[in-house]
């Protein structure tokens, strides 16, 4: 199981394309669910499958944040009740 101490460890990871690691992480996960919600809701369950309860958490409030800065529309009940599912 990964923590919150692995996901801020991608901040030290540099990428070709984004500010870091974690930057294209969270980016991904949100094209994928703008880009087709029922894939990205599946993409994103797995993902969080991947990390501890705190870390798939933070993952959501980090998810739901972006999305409503970005003005997208979106049921963000769907996305917590990611949480609730296994």
């Amino acid at each position: 199981m990964q923590t919150l101490q692995d996901l801020e460890k991608m901040k030290e990871v540099s990428n070709k394309h984004f500010t870091n690691q974690y930057e294209y992480y969270f980016e991904c996960l949100k094209d994928r669910y703008r880009f087709n919600k029922q894939g990205g809701l599946d993409t994103i369950k797995s993902e969080l499958s991947k990390w501890d309860k705190e870390s798939q958490l933070f993952m959501i409030n980090k998810i739901v944040n972006d999305l409503t800065i970005s003005g997208l529309y979106f049921d963000q009940d769907e996305l917590f009740h990611l949480l609730d599912e296994k």
